[in-house]
């Protein structure tokens, strides 16, 4: 039942792991929390609206240099500023991104996630309930060069923003691909396969408008698929 952290957990300067993912009831982090820049692990991040003057803004995570792994929380369109989109970029040793909209029902936070590019050294990226029927644009491999792991689990999505399918000849680095409880997301397997040549692992289920993936099932249980070279 917390729904506020006390204020006195800005005093751990040196504190290395923050996780709250857990505390459902949490409304927002305490404001100041930029101040703790030692900061390697940020797992549950949900910033406060506007209307709250005492919590913490996503502008703050500007002062997280050292964050390697970060999972946010969302809902609401307000939780992100104008002035706030560009706070990922300065996450320069950031590797591993969650961001999770569950129970959101704001259509205004989709066009505010799609300006929240994330910096391009990002290897794993998690996008969980997310209520845009595209893909964000910065969702591409020009933007995230270095990605090796992408998993998208439930929300609205219907299909790819036109940048994810690259330029010319530029192509992913993905090796692990997951989709799951994707019920309206239309792709054909000769496009992913042709983006990802490097493309390792795939894991689909429960997405039924999915065209000529090799797992068996897939709008259903699903299944993973291996490369024959790499399951040998």
């Amino acid at each position: 039942n917390l729904k506020r952290l006390p204020c006195c957990i800005l005093n751990y300067e040196q504190l290395l792991v923050l996780d709250v993912r857990n505390c459902g009831s949490l409304e927002y982090l305490p404001q100041g929390l930029g101040r703790l820049t030692n900061l390697q692990v940020l797992l549950g991040f949900k910033p406060c609206k506007l209307s709250e003057s005492r919590g913490c803004r996503i502008g703050e995570l500007r002062s997280l240099i050292r964050l390697r792994r970060l999972s946010l929380q969302l809902s609401h369109g307000d939780e992100i500023g104008d002035d706030e989109v560009s706070a990922l970029l300065n996450l320069q040793e950031l590797l591993f991104l969650t961001i999770s909209c569950f129970d959101c029902h704001d259509v205004g936070l989709v066009s505010k996630l799609d300006k929240l590019s994330p910096p391009e050294q990002l290897h794993k990226l998690s996008l969980r309930f997310y209520p845009g029927k595209i893909t964000p644009v910065w969702l591409n491999p020009i933007s995230l060069p270095m990605l090796r792991y992408l998993s998208v689990i439930s929300g609205n999505l219907e299909k790819m923003h036109e940048s994810f399918w690259g330029v010319e000849s530029t192509v992913w680095k993905i090796e692990g691909l997951e989709f799951e409880a994707l019920t309206d997301l239309n792709a054909n397997w000769s496009m992913v396969s042709r983006v990802m040549p490097s493309l390792k692992i795939l894991n689909v289920s429960w997405c039924p408008e999915l065209d000529s993936f090799p797992v068996e099932d897939a709008g259903f249980r699903g299944g993973v698929w291996k490369r024959e070279d790499e399951s040998s």
